[in-house]
């Protein structure tokens, strides 16, 4: 029959969906985040696509895998994934990209840009001449703004600075409270 498999894996969370070669799909799984800069490194990450993979019970190693990680932000990233993904018996090839290039692949337009906003802010482009650009932030240590946290806490900060009148009125007031 002859499978691929799709992975997105996030801070937060891994999809893994395995579909024939005509586009079916066979099997779908999510599971814990496998950051590759979290605990474990690369091996860590892949470890937890691992667990995924066989909780799909795939009848045979999948001809080709995409496999778009969090954490593959660099070339040495991205090395160090693929070299511990070609040890592994239930993928015969595999891609890896930055995770929210999953999203340039997820519609047939040429000029595209795309943006992610989870753990950290990863911004996209890609034009129709094939030109591609990446702009990962790494975080507060390195002057960057926007994931998740940093979102959520500039949310409770104004909340805040609103319920005690030290800052504009602010629909966040209630949806903090409601939270």
């Amino acid at each position: 029959m002859g499978v691929v498999l799709g992975v997105d894996g996030g801070n937060t969370k891994t999809d893994v969906v395995a579909a024939t070669m005509e586009g079916e799909p066979v099997a779908f799984v999510r599971g814990r985040g496998s950051n590759s800069h979290g605990p474990g490194g690369p091996e860590g990450c892949i470890a937890v696509v691992a667990g995924l993979v066989a909780a799909a019970a795939l009848d045979e190693p999948a001809q080709h895998g995409a496999f778009f990680l969090c954490g593959a932000d660099v070339a040495d990233d991205i090395s160090a994934l693929q070299a511990v993904l070609e040890r592994q018996p239930w993928v015969r090839s595999a891609t890896v990209e930055n995770d929210t290039f999953a999203l340039l692949h997820a519609a047939d337009v040429h000029d595209a840009i795309a943006v992610v906003c989870g753990g950290g802010l990863n911004c996209v482009g890609r034009r129709s001449d094939g030109r591609v650009s990446h702009r990962s932030t790494l975080g507060w240590e390195t002057g960057d703004w926007g994931g998740a946290e940093a979102v959520g806490r500039e949310a409770l900060h104004q909340a805040a600075r609103a319920e005690d009148r030290r800052g504009p009125d602010t629909a966040l007031i209630e949806k903090v409270r409601d939270h």
